[in-house]
């Protein structure tokens, strides 16, 4: 995969939350497998669990693209199925280059749809994430990696969520070729 397509974004025409937020690093593993009162409404619930599990798995792609490596992270607790391969394949082709990021991206999730009548729980997010101050780097002498101008550094990401052993998981997340 090519170095300049990892750092890149979309748009859309249903921009959510322009302002940004950055993924919150003190909502940790806990956040996401974390159960409100049982009198509390059960979609805001799974919406705010579901929220703070996808704040997880950014906050712990981030750090894995600090070392071009999965090693040393909890994504896996976060990421599964296409959403963790796909982290995967990036993360290998940033290490073949001796490329990792700093800096972090904004995110602006918003949840879609949540059902949480199925057999498996399952939730959709559309989020507005904003890579420019996301850096790719050489690994070695930390000097900018030069990516072309007419990229997206905000783009639409479309992501598939479930409930797995008691805990909301991100299966599958979708950069879609539209800026927000």
């Amino acid at each position: 995969m090519c170095a300049a397509l990892l750092l890149s974004g979309c748009s859309t025409d249903t921009d959510p939350d322009p302002g940004g937020t950055t993924p919150d690093t003190s909502a940790g593993a806990a956040a996401s497998s974390t159960e409100p009162a049982a009198d509390a409404d059960p979609q805001a619930a799974a919406k705010t669990a579901v929220t703070a599990a996808y704040l997880g798995y950014w906050e712990e792609k981030v750090a894995a693209y600090s070392r071009a490596s999965v090693k040393g992270t909890r994504l896996k607790t976060y990421a599964v199925g296409e959403a963790l391969a796909a982290t995967e394949r990036e993360l290998a082709a940033l290490s073949k280059q001796g490329y990792v990021a700093t800096g972090k991206p904004r995110t602006t999730p918003k949840v879609a749809s949540v059902n949480t009548s199925g057999q498996v729980p399952s939730a959709t997010i559309s989020d507005c994430v904003d890579v420019a101050a996301w850096t790719l780097v050489d690994g070695a002498s930390k000097k900018p990696i030069t990516l072309p101008k007419e990229r997206l550094t905000r783009y639409v990401s479309r992501v598939t969520a479930e409930r797995w052993e008691g805990r909301w998981v991100i299966l599958k997340a979708t950069q879609e070729n539209r800026s927000c």
